[in-house]
């Protein structure tokens, strides 16, 4: 379905020129400001803060770029055209070491607005939905060996599967979270 918001941006630059980054969901600048206008609202961006728009909103008000804000935004503009997304499922382990996993998975650059809780009478089961493979190389590097060669298959091109993380793997890839928290 093709995105029926129509954004116009009215470039102000204070300095020489102003760098901007976004997509159509959300608008950063980096030296001078700029307006930025959505459903008939305007709202004014200054260099170094960033506002999103929903689709049919108008924009958010201006507020501070945070780390990994624009993770996804830069991922959209990557030179590789497949998208090879997976779904990653950790088996039900105690709350603490789920957010503990959580915590040191984002510190490796994964997207935080992609993992989910899920409580269950066999503990938490922590998600990561539709993140990119390529994010996983560093941290599960067996499963991304398994999933390139998946992807590689024609029939496989766009679809997401699911891999499920299991005790032994977390204990082999978060051993010392699992041996102080397991």
């Amino acid at each position: 379905m093709i995105k029926k918001i129509i954004i116009s941006i009215i470039f102000v630059t204070n300095i020489f020129a102003a760098i901007i980054t976004g997509n159509q969901s959300k608008v950063s600048i980096t030296g001078g400001s700029m307006d930025v206008s959505a459903q008939g609202v305007t709202q004014t961006v200054n260099s170094g803060q960033m506002t999103t728009i929903g689709e049919g909103k108008a924009p958010t008000k201006a507020r501070g770029i945070y780390p990994g804000d624009f993770n996804d935004v830069y991922s959209e503009l990557s030179a590789e055209k497949e998208k090879r997304n997976i779904n990653i499922r950790f088996v039900p382990v105690n709350f603490i070491l789920a957010k503990k996993i959580k915590s040191e998975l984002i510190k490796k650059k994964l997207i935080r607005s992609k993992f989910k809780f899920k409580r269950s009478p066999k503990g938490t089961e922590l998600t990561i939905n539709n993140t990119s493979l390529k994010s996983i190389r560093d941290i599960y590097p067996n499963y991304y060996k398994i999933l390139s060669k998946f992807f590689d298959k024609p029939k496989n091109k766009g679809t997401v599967p699911t891999i499920t993380i299991q005790v032994r793997t977390i204990k082999k890839y978060h051993f010392e979270l699992y041996k102080k928290y397991y």
